[in-house]
Order: C-alpha cells, then sequence, then structure tokens
C-alpha cells in the first residue's frame, strides 16, 4: 500500500529530521528526506512464499481509499512501544 505524500507533510518529514539532527539523533539512512517512501507494511520477515502469497491476497481484496492522516505517532520496534502522538494541523 502507498499513500500518495502531500507536499505538507513531505515538509513535515523534513523538519522532523531537522529536529533529529538537533537532538543528535541517527535515523536509519531509509527514513531520511529524500530517500522515505511512505508505506503501509503489509509484514515483515515472511519467508518468500508465504510473502509472495500475501501480496496475491492483498491485490485481490485492496480497494483503493481517500483519507487524510491526523495525528502521527512515534514508536518503539521490536517490541512495539507507542512512544509519543502528535497532532497534525
Amino acid at each position: 500500500v502507498a499513500p500518495s505524500p502531500t507536499l505538507h507533510l513531505l515538509n513535515l518529514h523534513q523538519d522532523f529530521h531537522r529536529r533529529l539532527a538537533l537532538a543528535e539523533s541517527q535515523p536509519s539512512p531509509y527514513y531520511l528526506p529524500g530517500r522515505w517512501v511512505p508505506h503501509c507494511t503489509i509484514d515483515m520477515n515472511l519467508p518468500a512464499e508465504e510473502f509472495a502469497k500475501a501480496v496475491e491476497i492483498s491485490k485481490q481484496v485492496f480497494k483503493p481509499l481517500r483519507g487524510q492522516f491526523r495525528e502521527m505517532g512515534v514508536i518503539e520496534f521490536r517490541p512495539f512501544r507507542s512512544l509519543a502522538t502528535f497532532a497534525l494541523h
């Protein structure tokens, strides 16, 4: 699933990373401005045959949708833990 980012979202993302730099944080290069691709992860670490099946099922049942993001969160991963949520105005 690949959302289409607005210029506003991309600017928020760039500002977020500017602030991370001020805090001397070292984000993954995958998430840096200009490299980040907004997406919704279907799953991680699936064996190849199960991943192919998940993609096929997703293609069959997925319906395009329109919407707006109203908030953004910061999470810790492995294990998942919500650290903060911010309203997007």
